[in-house]
């Protein structure tokens, strides 16, 4: 999907005022898998993020074998003190493996990997989110 699909999607399904449980509800009504998706600890300032990561249907797994790209978009959602998503930001990036070793990315420094989580989630969910 390009950024304007993501930002349409966004826009329509994902209102600002929904609660944590209403957006994991719509993701799951849209079929968005939340196998990788993080919750951050709220910030000083009483925000809090959750991250979904989504891959294209292929899935986040290499092709052994050969060089090749996987991409992936990044999608905070970011909640207010009262618990009400404030705003959903998009953060396109990839990862470049060789040989089945990761050359290169993803472009954002990431927390140890955790579950199914490769590289892991991002340190900052809005670092670069637009």
């Amino acid at each position: 999907m390009s950024d304007a699909q993501y930002r349409q999607v966004l826009a329509a399904d994902f209102p600002p005022g929904m609660t944590l449980d209403q957006v994991k509800t719509e993701l799951k009504t849209l079929s968005v898998s939340q196998d990788f998706a993080h919750l951050y600890p709220p910030s000083p300032n009483g925000q809090q993020v959750y991250l979904v990561r989504t891959y294209p249907p292929t899935g986040p797994w290499p092709q052994f074998g050969a060089d090749s790209n996987v991409e992936f978009v990044d999608i905070s959602y970011v909640f207010g003190p009262d618990g009400k998503l404030q705003q959903s930001l998009i953060y396109r990036d990839g990862i470049r493996y060789g040989n089945g070793m990761i050359m290169d990315g993803p472009s954002r420094t990431g927390l140890e990997p955790q579950g199914r989580w490769m590289t892991g989630p991002p340190a900052n969910p809005l670092e670069g989110a637009f």
